[in-house]
């Protein structure tokens, strides 16, 4: 696996932050294989335990000649069941996914299975064909598999929360991903080679009310999911336990959490499939210092989308004999689209007494597909009329389809300055396709969402584009010790974010929607250092931090919707930090190995072992701080000294402006090989989060940090009142002002922490 976060080559698109290369096993000369299991629990010796997340994980390698060896093979399956660390507090009776007609795959409330199947086969020196195939499954009940935000937001935790009494009852996401392809290799002479792919990558997602069909056949019972008082009811008394009103008695609400058996209120199931073509071209000159690649990238997409909120609405009531009025759902929004995308793309390098230079252009194009292009001259769709005369300005016909053209460079740059010493500079332009939905959604005029408060897709939404800069130093200082200094800065163009424009429905009635634009621009600039120690083959030990900022020119206001409305764009206004801002971000980790036959010390079993500890810090997540307000009237005395008030500042120029609690945690793993019959056997012990830190996943944004972590079943929180850490947003559940009138959710959701500490055992066998 590589990991390159700057300078990339130009046969790399549709990537902004960096690419993930990774190239799979193939099977070697002789038969060889690994089987690995680690698991976290261990019956009742443990399973009280915090650490304790009911996790399983097993895989198994297995590749080698099949019958010949030009032709090997390579298998390799994952299973990885857990729980999680919310199973202390919410752990449904079982998942089940309406997609996955085998219960026995989802025994826990995460469930991952992947296989993966590759031959390589080469039928005479210089070719070499490859054929692969990989599916997974995962079924959990993460909200995040669904999540769509843009850089307008922070990414929420995945756990259902307001469904904790009623785990059965919520949203379950599966998630089947298929991604095959061939592959050809062709070494043409000494100095020029091709290759050829064909790939297809095919996934869908389904979330559904754990297992239940889309609807029910007939409604017989409560499905809106609410918070209910149940009996015993809780009497509304004061301090001495007398009634509020001694002529009438007041209870308490609900615990704010879903307690009526309701079920989740989407249903959500979409497909994505891309077929590509690759191919590249490779010449080199004589003297091996030019290298000359060539290719051509092109990417054909398949989506549907169906998203329904309350699909219940329009079923029969009472049973299935009675008359449904043929509405889908309170809301719906469906629509299938075939864009395609591709690239021509070249790239040449230089090298000349130690300068490497390489010099690439990269042409993409991106159709959005005949449905935009149909309804944008379709009068009944929901499209601005200034948005409907920008896509025809801004695009051009091609193959069929109106299509955008983008050109980008790209520039790698390095060369000694002294011994030892390389100075390196990169430039390159790329852009990254929009999310789908910010595209599509609600355009077609017959299947749309209908809620007032609803996306609206922007058929004219342009990619967003990076301009990246990067200048660094590498240092060998010795042969054991490596220096790096970097410098990098990327202006973010045509950023994507989020206006709300009023538009008239189908039925003629104006409504709100969200509408995607590219009204910002943002930049992001910082510093990467990093130092690489090595002493001999029993220590090394890296360190690596950055510091940077990312902030973003804001069009948030009512005066920018109004230039957008007008002109079609805007002119951004004042800059703020972007929610994804984490401006300190350090590492550092060192790895003990002693491979030897004796024992370390003359101590037995201490000898070919392995210790790596891992520490990371992070700068805390960005948040819009809350501003107080005043107090509550106290509902025995009528004074304002009851609950106290905070709201979300409202002034656009605070927006992301501080920083909550850091983040901060250890990781270890110990290892140690034994000889058994020739080969290696691997016993294992890996801890993270070592020392059990909270770090705040979500920020209060009264205290910059997440809320205390007490026992709501053994606190007394009237006696924490006038303690400011644990005050919290009006909008926030406040258990220590609880009256008849308290709304919102709790704040004790388990997710609002990282995962506490968590122990594998494992053991692993390889020939």
């Amino acid at each position: 696996m590589e990991v390159i976060t700057g300078g990339l080559d130009a046969r790399y698109g549709d990537v902004t932050s960096g690419v993930v290369s990774i190239q799979t096993r193939e099977g070697g000369e002789r038969l060889s294989g690994s089987f690995t299991h680690k698991r976290d629990n261990f019956g009742s010796l443990n399973e009280s335990w915090g650490s304790n997340f009911h996790e399983d994980l097993y895989e198994l390698t297995l590749g080698g000649p099949l019958g010949t060896d030009r032709l090997r093979f390579f298998v390799a399956g994952q299973v990885q069941l857990s729980d999680g660390f919310t199973r202390h507090v919410s752990d449904p009776d079982s998942v089940r996914s309406s997609l996955v007609k085998w219960d026995f795959l989802m025994p826990r409330t995460g469930n991952r299975w992947n296989g993966f199947l590759k031959l390589t086969y080469t039928p005479w020196p210089g070719l070499k064909l490859q054929a692969a195939y990989q599916r997974s499954l995962t079924v959990n009940q993460n909200t995040r598999m669904l999540q769509v935000t843009g850089n307008e937001a922070v990414v929420a935790p995945g756990f259902q929360y307001a469904f904790i009494l009623q785990p059965e009852n919520a949203n379950t996401f599966a998630h089947d991903n298929v991604l095959a392809y061939v592959k050809a290799s062709h070494v043409i002479n000494e100095r020029s080679f091709y290759e050829i792919q064909i790939s297809r990558l095919f996934t869908r997602l389904r979330a559904d009310a754990n297992g239940r069909r889309w609807r029910p056949r007939a409604v017989t019972t409560e499905l809106d999911p609410r918070s209910i008082v149940t009996y015993p009811a809780t009497i509304f008394v004061d301090e001495n336990g007398q009634p509020f009103d001694p002529n009438a008695l007041f209870v308490l609400p609900g615990p704010g959490l879903y307690n009526n058996g309701g079920i989740a209120t989407r249903f959500h199931d979409h497909f994505a499939e891309e077929w590509t073509l690759l191919g590249t071209y490779t010449l080199f000159s004589t003297d091996r210092n030019r290298r000359l690649n060539a290719g051509l990238e092109l990417k054909f997409n398949d989506y549907q989308w169906i998203d329904i909120i309350r699909p219940w609405v329009g079923a029969p009531i009472g049973s299935e004999e009675a008359e449904a009025t043929g509405r889908l759902g309170e809301s719906a929004d469906i629509w299938r689209v075939k864009p395609r995308r591709g690239a021509l793309f070249t790239t040449g390098q230089v090298r000349y007494r130690g300068l490497i230079l390489n010099a690439g252009l990269r042409l993409e194009w991106w159709s959005p597909g005949r449905y935009v292009d149909r309804l944008v001259d379709d009068p009944r769709a929901p499209i601005l009329e200034t948005v409907r005369q920008a896509y025809k300005d801004d695009t051009v016909p091609f193959f069929g389809l109106r299509t955008k053209f983008f050109l980008l460079p790209r520039l790698r740059v390095s060369f000694p300055i002294r011994e030892n010493q390389v100075l390196f500079f990169n430039y390159g332009r790329s852009t990254r396709l929009p999310h789908p939905t910010f595209v599509y959604a609600g355009l077609d005029p017959f299947y749309q969402d209908r809620s007032f408060f609803a996306d609206l897709g922007n058929p004219n939404l342009n990619p967003e584009v990076d301009i990246s800069y990067e200048l660094g130093l590498r240092y060998q200082v010795t042969s054991n010790d490596v220096l790096s200094v970097t410098a990098f800065w990327r202006d973010k163009f045509d950023f994507i974010t989020i206006e709300n424009v009023i538009i008239r429905d189908p039925t003629g009635r104006e409504t709100v929607r969200a509408f995607r634009i590219n009204g910002d621009f943002a930049r992001v600039r910082g510093v990467e250092v990093s130092y690489l120690k090595r002493i001999g083959d029993w220590f090394l030990g890296q360190m690596a931090g950055s510091f940077s900022r990312a902030t973003g020119l804001s069009s948030t206001n009512n005066d920018a919707l109004v230039q957008f409305l007008a002109r079609g764009d805007i002119e951004n206004t004042f800059e703020t930090p972007l929610a994804w801002d984490r401006p300190i971000d350090l590492k550092a980790s060192v790895t003990f190995t002693y491979d030897r036959p004796r024992p370390l010390l003359g101590l037995p079993g201490l000898n070919r072992l392995q210790l790596f500890l891992s520490t990371t810090f992070r700068s805390g997540q960005r948040y819009t701080p809350a501003e107080f307000r005043g107090y509550q009237t106290n509902p025995f005395t009528g004074e304002a000294n009851w609950r106290p008030i905070y709201e979300i500042v409202s002034d656009p120029a605070a927006r992301y402006s501080r920083i909550g609690a850091p983040w901060w945690w250890f990781d270890l793993a110990l290892r140690r090989r034994i000889q058994l019959a020739g080969n290696d056997l691997e016993l294992s012990v890996e801890i993270t989060n070592l020392f059990n830190q909270k770090n705040s996943v979500i920020v209060n944004p009264v205290t910059g940090k997440a809320y205390p972590d007490v026992d709501p079943e053994k606190t007394d929180f009237t006696k924490l009142r006038g303690n400011r850490d644990f005050d919290v947003p009006i909008n926030v559940r406040d258990p220590r002002y609880e009256d008849p009138t308290t709304t919102g959710l709790p704040p004790f959701n388990p997710a609002r922490f990282l995962p506490p500490r968590h122990v594998m055992f494992g053991i692993s066998y390889a020939f």
